[in-house]
């Protein structure tokens, strides 16, 4: 009960400060002019709304080139906004990048210019509007560049970037933002309380932080991407070293996928000089409980902004957060079991 009142307590205040503090805009009229060689009659521009923390997308409005080389829209909001522009060629080549998209910040200071060539359309260079080459402006494509890490980047390093900022930038849309998420992360620090939560594990029972106390709990959060496939080998052995004093809590997002590609590669696959099918085998079989990421276990990587993998959160035995992150807070939690 104590958790859940704090919870709308937390709420409640962030809905204030939202209703408090906003920018000063009007209804404003935004023009985007695009130059871009290669682009073709019948390419489709999408521009999609960068939701934060999490970085997930929605679509805003999609472009329809109606002449070679470029396209213009016209275009209305009421605050500034940060969209992540993707390109689909009506031949139906793929897109080869190494980038999502390209973002692109509107807001009422002016027209935006975007020109580059369509091989490259992701790395275009954008001018006019927040883009002009002003403290106040670099301030606020300052502030888009940091939300990106907010919720990992060190919490000393977050507190000095927004230190810096003028009074304007502060109350801009994504100035409230990235205060609000600074605090969430604050929350998250060392030697603040730990979360509660509840999962729901694969084969029907229930778990909880309760169930985990006068012990070490490892949260680790793992999944099909190189740098947890290499690493799971090492917490495996983590926990082997220390059962006596830690438990563990799996969660990933999908354990038959992982299954599926144990399945299908072969046994001499190969990831750094490192045989892949033993590694995934050890991730399909941890001597520990394992959950997957659906329905109300979301809620774990939700309140703990857990915001990729190799995650991990060492909670201490009277349910305190002693670390959190990558790769790093790992080896952290070794050393500090190590220790005790």
């Amino acid at each position: 009960m104590k958790t859940f009142i704090y919870s709308v307590i937390v709420l409640f205040v962030s809905l204030m400060s939202l209703t408090a503090k906003t920018e000063n805009f009007e209804n404003f009229t935004y023009n985007i002019k695009a130059e871009i060689t290669g682009l073709s009659k019948g390419d489709i521009i999408s521009f999609e709304k960068v939701n934060f923390p999490w970085l997930g997308t929605e679509t805003a409005f999609r472009i329809v080139v109606n002449e070679d080389g470029g396209f213009s829209y016209e275009g209305t909001g009421f605050q500034s906004q940060y969209f992540l522009m993707t390109y689909k060629p009506v031949s139906g080549e793929k897109i080869v990048s190494d980038k999502d998209g390209l973002y692109v910040y509107i807001d009422n200071s002016g027209d935006i210019l975007i020109k580059g060539d369509a091989k490259d359309i992701y790395s275009c260079i954008i001018d006019g509007g927040v883009y002009d080459n002003t403290k106040e402006h670099n301030q606020l494509l300052d502030i888009m560049s940091v939300l990106h890490s907010v919720i990992y980047a060190p919490l000393e390093e977050l507190e000095d970037f927004y230190a810096g900022l003028d009074e304007q930038a502060r109350n801009s849309h994504y100035g409230i933002i990235l205060r609000q998420e600074i605090d969430n992360v604050s929350m998250l620090s060392p030697g603040n309380e730990a979360p509660f939560f509840i999962l729901n594990t694969m084969d029907g029972q229930q778990i909880s932080l309760n169930d985990y106390d006068g012990n070490y709990l490892l949260i680790y959060k793992f999944g099909l991407i190189e740098g947890s496939v290499m690493l799971d080998k090492e917490v495996i052995t983590f926990y082997e070293e220390n059962k006596d004093k830690v438990k563990v809590v799996g969660i990933t997002e999908d354990m038959n996928d992982i299954r599926r590609f144990y399945e299908k590669i072969g046994s001499t696959k190969e990831l750094d000089d490192t045989n892949i099918k033993p590694a995934l085998e050890g991730m399909l079989s941890h001597p520990w409980t394992d959950v997957e990421q659906i329905g109300d276990n979301a809620q774990l990587v939700m309140d703990y902004l857990i915001c990729g993998y190799p995650f991990f959160i060492l909670i201490s035995p009277d349910g305190k957060i002693l670390t959190r992150g990558f790769h790093d807070a790992f080896y952290e939690a070794g050393e500090i079991l190590k220790n005790q």
